[in-house]
């Protein structure tokens, strides 16, 4: 059953991209317009985010989300298919050099991102430009069906996924040189984390890992700017983050990353999953 829709889902990827972003309109007019999907959630995030926002402009922006988020979706079904030089075109890197630099210096780096723009294409289109074996960091998700084509379509780059779990492990074999590229503003539990920040006008729970990981192993930590310039193309900066000291203050790193997520959010916010129960944990 796996294989079969994934065998569909290659198939429909062929389909060119504009031809994709038409059938994406069906598809929001039946998983939103029909089934409701997480409006409630969509609604309360916008809401608590921006309190200033009328509720014209709350139920505007909640719609350009959706438009997006469908959009993304079918984007990143293309992945099952897209060339390499294609996706090249369509997301770029203003200073990738930045990146080999501070490689050349004989250091694992950390590139970490949100839920914001098309994050998958990103680490794609990353590991067509850099020699340098990427991994990327995922956390489990509960739909097992999802999470295994969600793997599939991520295995048809040169990046090796590595469960959360399992990178305490894989940080203290590593011996050669890597990019570390994690999704940095999922919801911890209150097990998993008691630090709290403020993050989108809201007390936050957040994992402090990237900084533990950056301050253990003496590695520098590059935050991804994506901005969609014009539908299905992007253009993104890597910012160093806390570059002066890297063993700075406490939660300097997690700060100055949520710092720089919120900016984007705010300067753009269409672009990031309000679907996500994100404050699901915090009480």
């Amino acid at each position: 059953m796996k294989y079969l829709l994934l065998i569909l889902l290659w198939i429909f990827s062929l389909l060119p991209i504009q031809i994709l972003y038409l059938i994406s309109k069906i598809i929001r007019f039946i998983v939103y317009d029909i089934l409701c999907y997480r409006e409630k959630v969509v609604i309360d995030n916008i809401q608590n985010t921006f309190i200033e926002k009328s509720q014209t402009e709350v139920i505007k922006l909640k719609n350009n989300f959706y438009d997006y988020f469908f959009e993304l979706i079918v984007e990143i079904i293309k992945l099952l298919s897209i060339s390499n030089n294609e996706l090249n075109k369509r997301f770029t890197f203003s200073n990738i050099n930045v990146i080999k630099q501070a490689l050349k210096k004989n250091k694992s780096v950390i590139v970490v991102v949100g839920h914001y723009g098309n994050w998958e294409w990103a680490l794609r289109s990353a590991s067509n430009l850099i020699d340098t074996k990427i991994i990327g960091v995922y956390k489990r998700i509960n739909n097992t069906i999802f999470e295994w084509l969600l793997l599939k379509i991520r295995s048809n780059t040169n990046v090796l996924p590595v469960e959360i779990k399992s990178l305490p492990r894989e940080l203290v074999n590593n011996n050669e040189k890597k990019i570390y590229a994690m999704v940095a503003d999922q919801s911890p539990t209150l097990e998993q984390s008691n630090v709290r920040i403020n993050f989108l006008n809201r007390d936050t729970l957040v994992y402090t890992g990237v900084e533990k990981i950056s301050k253990k192993y003496n590695m520098p930590v590059f935050y991804l700017n994506i901005k969609l310039t014009s539908k299905g193309y992007y253009e993104s900066t890597f910012e160093e983050i806390n570059s002066k000291n890297i063993n700075g203050k406490k939660l300097e790193i997690t700060k100055e990353f949520f710092s720089k997520l919120e900016n984007q959010i705010k300067s753009e916010p269409r672009l990031w999953l309000w679907s996500h129960k994100r404050w699901k944990h915090t009480n």
